[in-house]
């Protein structure tokens, strides 16, 4: 992205000032909802409540337009009846505003040729005025930093470093609240709808260049330019993870797609292969798009896919080890043998009968003790075969088993073990009745630098995605449209 591009988007995610078009005393319009998501967040900048009756909103003197409130606004949320929106776009360009969001719908995703042409229109009205345009039909853009959030429902989620981008306005909150729930932190967070103006190109391309976004996401039902958008994915895989949940794969979810946000989706197999040849990780989920954005956030780069996995914690582990073989070998997972000098000294620590000290490593013959489970997980860690240490616990079990100053110690033993070795721990615990417990847990492993994740299968899936990006990039494979048959199909 040229600088004079990305400083234009840039100033996007920096607003002085507010205003929100729409916004009444009404609490169960959306207007309000967002005038007062903003008002309650913290937003420093200036916010103006705007409405024809210039009523005072929550506290807050209102304008009865844009014309009418003094000093410059720099962001305008756009939330009016559609036979009102040209006329609105009008006073954001004569009041010289640098980005407008439309969250008014009824266009192309309903009314197909004729709501293309009146987006065609709205997009004009931007070009003509020089301002820019998210929208319609989206809930707009955040950014958690400055304490800007996202939508009508105000999801406000911790900084950090993912961003995410998507033509749904819906999944663009589920993105953001299951991710702040599992301990992501975003950067930015983006809906742009139908993307008359600026689209998932434009997103895409600034988040890549952004230096506060580290790893990159994106929700898409289709693009305006499929060519140039894995062109761009080509390019910015090498800078950065770009993580791709593409809806629309189906025949019913393409045409549900076209009246969502007016997008041609184009084939499945296509775009599954183009992404794969560009160094994007494809997933097919909410769940799988979040476990991959706390990866790379929290673990960043892995040393290698040869996984050990400790488990029976406070019971029987046997069946889990099993279990757990199984499961990361499936995911394409090396789980090799210990080293017969690690297997010596594991039995040293938790005797040798009842225990499976191959790997995985059973070490219920611990019974809890802290001392001793962490022994066993220090030599597993150090062994030379192992690149990625995975334990697991349950903690409804755990707790019954041991009292709070034993269960404190275990995992206190666990940390300071983290600290001191270079390779990354995973811990899957799953959910149960202890929740208090198990949220006060994840946090201080994730403060730690040890994601969590609710089962086994998913932190799997999570390592076998951020090895084969890594591999991607060290193999440096070369992006090739004549290895795509078919490649007519992604619409341009």
């Amino acid at each position: 992205m040229d600088n004079k591009k990305f400083k234009e988007l840039d100033a996007i995610f920096n607003p002085r000032s507010i205003a929100v078009i729409g916004a009444s005393k009404d609490r169960g319009r959306a207007g309000s909802a967002y005038f007062l998501g903003i008002l309650e967040s913290g937003f420093k900048g200036k916010l103006y409540p705007v409405n024809n009756s210039c009523e005072e909103v929550f506290g807050v003197k209102a304008y009865c337009s844009l014309g009418d409130i003094p000093g410059p606004v720099d962001n305008v949320i756009v939330i009016v009846p559609k036979a009102g929106v040209l006329k609105v776009l009008d006073e954001c360009g004569r009041k010289k505003v640098r980005l407008v969001q439309l969250f008014t719908a009824g266009y192309s995703e309903i009314s197909g040729e004729e709501g293309k042409k009146e987006e065609r229109q709205l997009a004009q009205k931007a070009g003509k005025w020089g301002f820019r345009l998210v929208g319609p039909n989206c809930v707009g853009v955040s950014r958690p930093a400055i304490n800007l959030p996202l939508g009508p429902e105000s999801i406000l989620v911790a900084p950090g470093s993912a961003g995410f981008v998507s033509q749904s306005g819906s999944l663009s909150l589920r993105v953001a609240h299951l991710g702040d729930l599992s301990g992501v932190g975003f950067s930015k967070l983006v809906s742009f709808g139908n993307g008359c103006d600026l689209d998932s190109l434009d997103f895409l391309g600034y988040l890549l260049d952004d230096p506060e976004t580290k790893t990159v996401s994106t929700y898409l039902e289709g693009s305006h330019d499929g060519t140039r958008l894995l062109e761009l994915f080509k390019t910015g895989s090498r800078k950065k993870p770009i993580i791709v949940w593409k809806g629309g794969t189906t025949a019913a979810g393409a045409r549900t797609a076209s009246s969502h946000t007016g997008s041609m989706a184009g084939t499945a197999d296509v775009w599954g292969t183009a992404l794969k040849q560009a160094g994007v990780i494809q997933v097919n989920g909410l769940e799988e798009m979040v476990d991959l954005l706390l990866g790379f956030q929290v673990l960043g780069r892995l040393p290698g896919d040869r996984v050990t996995i400790l488990s029976g914690f406070s019971n029987g582990g046997g069946g889990e080890s099993v279990v757990a073989a199984d499961v990361c070998t499936s995911a394409g997972l090396k789980v090799p043998p210990l080293t017969p000098e690690t297997r010596r000294l594991l039995g040293d620590t938790l005797g040798v009968v009842g225990s499976i000290l191959h790997n995985p490593v059973d070490v219920s013959q611990a019974h809890g003790d802290p001392e001793r489970v962490n022994r066993a997980v220090e030599l597993a860690a150090a062994d030379p075969n192992i690149d990625v240490v995975i334990f697991e616990a349950v903690l409804d079990f755990l707790c019954s088993w041991l009292s709070p100053e034993k269960f404190k110690e275990l995992f206190d033993r666990l940390i300071n073990l983290k600290g001191k070795t270079n390779k990354p721990f995973v811990a899957v615990l799953p959910a149960g009745r202890l929740q208090r417990e198990r949220d006060e847990l994840v946090k201080r492993l994730l403060s730690a630098g040890i994601p969590v994740y609710p089962n086994l299968e998913r932190a799997a899936l999570m390592l076998k995605r951020m090895n084969w990006y890594q591999g991607f990039c060290n193999a440096g494979c070369v992006f090739s449209k004549s290895n795509l048959p078919g490649w007519s199909g992604i619409p341009s």
